[in-house]
């Protein structure tokens, strides 16, 4: 099985947060919480903010967010964000 490329992040959201370290991580802390609550599909468009997180890239929908898009940093970095789970 090949190994993923990851670079780890920090995802704050309004209904999930966190450093998300790994593909698991993303859909445990993130994906599975917005399929509860609402919807998967804007987490994407979620834009890195000026600062990172204890050395870690920050991504979120708040003001000072106005960098690069998660989707687009996901894909330059080869990493693969669904946005849906198989808990659903």
């Amino acid at each position: 099985m090949a190994v993923e490329n990851w670079v780890a992040f920090y995802f704050d959201g309004n209904q999930a947060w966190g450093f998300i370290n790994s593909p698991q991580d993303w859909l445990d802390k993130i994906i599975i919480p917005y399929e509860r609550e609402s919807s998967t599909d804007m987490l994407l468009r979620a834009c890195r903010g000026p600062n990172n997180r204890k050395n870690a890239p920050f991504f979120g929908f708040v003001v000072e967010c106005k960098g690069i898009s998660l989707g687009q940093w996901a894909k330059e970095n080869g990493m693969n964000l669904p946005l849906t789970s198989s808990k659903t």
